[in-house]
């Protein structure tokens, strides 16, 4: 091994500048190199447990049933997505609730849009409140024509005042419909 002492000044500068680069390389590149190794391993990690998430789910969904959300899907795959504008969405909506109604023979009070629709990062929510005089029989399939219709509307909420109804056996009931459409 070579003495530092018995080199000659500018020897001894340039062994102490490699000297030093060399320490700054090997100690940057544990400070730079660790957090991105790091990261790298938190990836592999996140994968692996998506993979054997969705190996699961596919062991969930047995092959027989499988046709079943396809069709599904292919049922309802062309009412979810947004088919016109704001104003053109609510008016289907309305006159799917309307049409309801009326295939029940019964007529509604009142329909009032909620405005505006609630705007999301990927779908829009528009919501519509009804108002109803009818026997409970009627108001009872008047909500399950509501939620099972073919446009996917809900009902939020729904309320019944027994004796504001006129006559015998009426109700008046009030409910939130509400219809979510992707963007």
């Amino acid at each position: 091994m070579i003495a530092l002492g018995s080199l000659i000044p500018r020897s001894r500068k340039a062994l102490v500048l490699v000297g030093a680069i060399a320490l700054v390389i090997v100690l940057g590149a544990g400070v730079w190199l660790g957090p991105i190794e790091n990261q790298f391993k938190r990836l592999d990690a996140s994968i692996a447990g998506q993979e054997d998430q969705l190996i699961r789910n596919l062991r969930t969904i047995a092959p027989g049933s499988k046709g079943a959300v396809v069709k599904a899907y292919q049922e309802y795959g062309n009412t979810i997505p947004k088919q016109g504008s704001t104003a053109e969405e609510r008016e289907a909506m309305l006159k799917e609730i309307e049409k309801i109604a009326s295939d029940l023979g019964l007529s509604l009070a009142a329909k009032k849009p909620v405005e505006p629709p609630k705007i999301e990062k990927d779908y829009e929510s528009y919501q519509v409140g009804i108002e109803i005089q009818c026997n409970m029989k009627d108001f009872i399939s008047l909500l399950y024509g509501l939620e099972s219709s073919s446009q996917l509307l809900r009902i939020e909420r729904f309320a019944l005042d027994l004796k504001a109804g006129e006559g015998a056996g009426t109700l008046r009931g009030t409910m939130l419909v509400s219809k979510c459409v992707t963007l």
